[in-house]
């Protein structure tokens, strides 16, 4: 079992299990990839895990493949506004818009929104 890094709090293994099971998902071109990459980005998002990815705090724990790539690669397979759709659902759902709008910006969020509320929700 990885060695569970103390920046990051203990109730969130199970979250860093689902980063680390999806991984490989994310670079997939396919629907199954769709639904990782949303996944990932609202997990990674809601739970407040950025630092630790961008730090390869994870991956030096034991989570191998577990870094900032796999987060960028959510935004950069040609569906990001289905993403970003995704995660506009998932924060509405689970009250961490103001997160995501800090994270990114308030027209990223809008762009998103507007998909999302056009298109309708994105099962995921």
């Amino acid at each position: 079992m990885p060695q569970f890094p103390r920046s990051i709090a203990p109730h969130h293994y199970e979250h860093v299990k689902t980063l680390h099971a999806l991984r490989h998902d994310v670079g997939r071109d396919s629907p199954k990839g769709q639904r990782a990459r949303i996944t990932f980005a609202t997990i990674t998002i809601r739970y407040g895990l950025f630092k630790a990815l961008d730090a390869y705090e994870l991956w030096d724990a034991g989570f191998e493949g577990l870094g900032p790539r796999q987060f960028d690669t959510c935004f950069e397979m040609g569906d990001s506004g289905e993403v970003g759709a995704g995660i506009v659902k998932d924060a509405r759902a689970n009250g961490y818009v103001d997160t995501v709008v800090s994270h990114f910006s308030e027209n990223v969020w809008a762009r998103w929104a507007t998909i999302n509320d056009a298109q309708g929700c994105f099962e995921f």
